[in-house]
């Protein structure tokens, strides 16, 4: 199982090397996933599949998109709580 994850993970890494939209996170992720140690990987490691590019960039836009979300949450509470010039906890909830 751990060949074939190997071979599964280098077959990846070669497409987005050769891919005009390098992704750098992506290749750093397939370096991670590489099996050195084959000893220490139990079979539900091994059986985890390996993200394709496009369920990674899938993955990297979701986790944008939670991050710009609770930035502007942040921001909007503090806009709010701060539009009177006072501050009171839990203002407009």
């Amino acid at each position: 199982m751990a060949f074939e994850r190997n071979s599964i993970q280098f077959e990846y890494f070669m497409s987005n090397s050769n891919s005009e939209s390098w992704n750098s996170e992506y290749a750093e992720y397939l370096m991670a996933e590489k099996i050195v140690d084959f000893d220490s990987k139990s079979i539900e490691e091994l059986s985890n599949p390996i993200l394709t590019k496009e369920e990674f960039e899938r993955k990297q836009i979701e986790k944008l998109q939670e991050e710009n979300y609770e930035k502007a949450n942040e921001l909007w509470k503090d806009t709010i709580n701060n539009i009177d010039g006072l501050v009171y906890l839990h203002k407009w909830e």
